[in-house]
């Protein structure tokens, strides 16, 4: 098949492709070298770091042993090979999730940062089942009880890793203007309101609110989403949807360019104390409304 016509290897597999071609020279070992080394031949090598085959668990730990990885890295490593066999939350609800959101929804499941900024709706991470119910809606009236007990199921299962013992650090940004629209009426509002203060007292969460005092901001009118890896910056990856296509960038000044906005509009938007104080003020005119 020509290369043009080949299905790109999944993000995952390309990740962790990537990572070990980046041990292997900052080791200086040529794939000859790895070769004498692991037993593998440098078919089987020069595959793996192009993704272009399956990228076993006794393999993977083979080359990074070679390149003395340790935990936690080798952990994550070999986490990476063995889940990518495993059939990930996105599989399981691909009818309810666009295809193109497939990859970050598997690469989120493993990820140890998510930095996320949302402009326009509650980022879906933190997102309640009433708000996720009417936001399906929208987009498909038509939607049946089952697609939309189906796409709650979806959001429930990403949710789930935010209160596990290892779980992520979550950032959220979210643009004033969120709050703007009573996705839901304004009892979904004040549950879903009351579900962000809540959320935001957990030590791995941070949640901030971008005011409209602000002003203009870099960034602004758009979302976009940074998955980070303990220890391996080369496998960090943004994320940005549009209708009906997403577009990751996975180079590392692209990376570096957007953590540097973020961090930008962090400093500009009210402290997660002063966040706090503003919702519990949304949830009150919220709750008066019903």
């Amino acid at each position: 098949m020509p290369d043009d016509f080949k299905p790109a290897p999944p993000i995952r597999r390309r990740q962790l492709a990537f990572r070990l071609t980046e041990l292997r020279k900052a080791k200086g070992m040529k794939q000859d070298e790895v070769v004498a080394e692991t037993g593998l031949s440098r078919s089987t090598i020069s595959k793996m770091e192009n993704a272009e085959q399956e990228l076993m668990e006794k393999n993977v730990r083979l080359l990074a042993g070679a390149y003395g990885v340790t935990a936690p890295e080798l952990d994550m490593l070999l986490r990476m090979a063995r889940e990518s066999k495993k059939t990930g939350v996105m599989v399981a609800h691909a009818d309810v999730a666009p295809d193109f959101a497939k990859d970050y929804i598997e690469l989120e499941s493993y990820a140890s940062e998510v930095w996320t900024l949302e402009t326009s709706v509650i980022a879906g991470l933190v997102q309640v089942p009433g708000y996720v119910r009417a936001l399906r809606l929208a987009w498909k009236p038509d939607a049946t009880v089952e697609e939309l007990d189906r796409a709650v199921e979806l959001r429930s299962g990403r949710q789930k890793r935010l209160r596990e013992k290892y779980a992520p650090v979550l950032r959220i940004l979210l643009d004033e203007a969120v709050f703007i629209h009573p996705v839901g009426g304004p009892g979904v509002m004040t549950e879903q309101v009351e579900h962000l203060i809540e959320l935001s007292k957990l030590p791995n969460i941070t949640l901030q609110v971008i005011p409209s005092s602000v002003g203009a901001y870099p960034g602004m009118g758009r979302s976009f989403s940074i998955l980070r890896f303990d220890d391996t910056p080369g496998m960090d990856v943004v994320y940005s949807e549009s209708l009906r296509s997403a577009t990751y960038h996975e180079k590392r000044h692209e990376v570096e360019q957007h953590v540097e906005v973020f961090k930008r509009i962090a400093s500009a938007a009210l402290s997660p104390t002063a966040t706090r104080k503003s919702l519990a003020t949304l949830r009150g005119t919220f709750d008066s409304n019903q």
